[in-house]
């Protein structure tokens, strides 16, 4: 058997198993949220329960940062400098995506 094609769907797989677990997470919150009551009411829930969401979120950043560099030390071996080109621009972006996220919440709060 193809080592590489065994661990390329192995990660697949589990990185559906994912997809799916966070998909049915917030959907959970979100019908909750809409049960709960109004608007205002789910604001507030928000609010007292920031804390938690923001270790939530710095969890979650932790994983992707793990899967990155599990997928960057994959792919340190690409002979082609555009692909490591690509990639680099590729992590600039992730990167300033998820600060400027942070940073928006954070002037929200204030």
């Amino acid at each position: 058997m193809n080592r590489r094609w065994h661990l390329s769907s192995f990660f697949h797989r589990r990185l559906a198993l994912g997809k799916g677990f966070l998909v049915g997470l917030a959907l959970t919150m979100l019908l909750g949220g809409l049960l709960h009551g109004n608007v205002e009411d789910w604001r507030r829930v928000l609010a007292e329960h920031s804390g938690l969401f923001l270790a939530w979120r710095m969890l979650l950043y932790g994983v992707i940062v793990w899967g990155w560099l599990r997928v960057r030390r994959l792919r340190q071996y690409e002979p082609a400098p555009e692909a490591r080109t690509r990639w680099r621009r590729t992590e600039i972006a992730v990167v300033s995506t998820f600060v400027l996220l942070e940073v928006s919440q954070l002037m929200q709060r204030a």
